[in-house]
C-alpha cells in the first residue's frame, strides 16, 4: 500500500512541476519586462553603476530560466526525472528572487517619494505574483509567507527603511 502512495504523490509532484514549466516563460518575460521598467525609473535616483549591475544580473538570471524552461521542453521528462527538474526550478526562483530582494534594498532612494512608492509597488508585486510558485509545494506556508511579507513591505515606507 505505501508504494501505491508513493506512486501516487511522485504523480502529483510531477503534474505539478509540469504545470510550473507550463507557465515560467511567461511569467520571466513578465518580469524582465518589470525590471527594465524599474531600470529606467531609478536610474536618475540610485546611482548608475548599481541599478546596470542589478539590471544585467536579472538579465543573466532570466537568461538561464529560460534555457531551463527550454531544455525541459525538449526533454520531455517522465515522472521519475521530474525531482532534478524540480530543483533546477527551484535553483533559477531562488536567484530570481534573490535579484528582487536586492532590488528592494539597492535600488531604494528615499530622496523621491513617488519612486520610492514605484519600489514598493514593484517589489511587492512580483513578490505576490510568485507566491503561486509556494502554493503548490506547501499549502500551508503560501499565506503565512506573504502575510509576513506584505506586513514588512508596508512598513517600508512608513519607517524610511526596510523590515528585516
Amino acid at each position: 500500500m505505501a508504494v501505491d502512495g508513493d506512486g501516487r504523490q511522485r504523480r502529483i509532484q510531477a503534474a505539478e512541476t509540469r504545470l510550473l514549466y507550463e507557465n515560467a516563460a511567461t511569467g520571466i518575460v513578465a518580469a524582465i519586462l518589470i525590471a527594465l521598467l524599474l531600470t529606467y525609473a531609478q536610474w536618475a535616483v540610485v546611482p548608475r553603476l548599481i541599478v546596470s549591475v542589478w539590471l544585467v544580473y536579472m538579465l543573466l538570471v532570466s537568461a538561464a530560466r529560460l534555457l531551463i524552461v527550454r531544455r525541459y521542453r525538449r526533454a520531455s521528462p517522465d515522472d521519475d526525472d521530474m525531482e532534478r527538474w524540480n530543483t533546477a526550478f527551484v535553483a533559477g526562483t531562488t536567484a530570481a528572487a534573490a535579484g528582487w530582494g536586492a532590488a528592494a534594498i539597492l535600488l531604494y532612494s528615499p530622496v523621491r517619494p513617488m519612486n520610492e512608492a514605484f519600489l514598493v509597488f514593484v517589489v511587492g508585486g512580483v513578490m505576490l505574483g510568485g507566491a503561486s510558485l509556494l502554493a503548490a509545494g506547501s499549502k500551508r506556508s503560501s499565506p503565512s509567507f506573504c502575510r509576513r511579507a506584505c506586513s514588512r513591505l508596508c512598513s517600508w515606507p512608513r519607517s524610511g527603511t526596510p523590515t528585516t
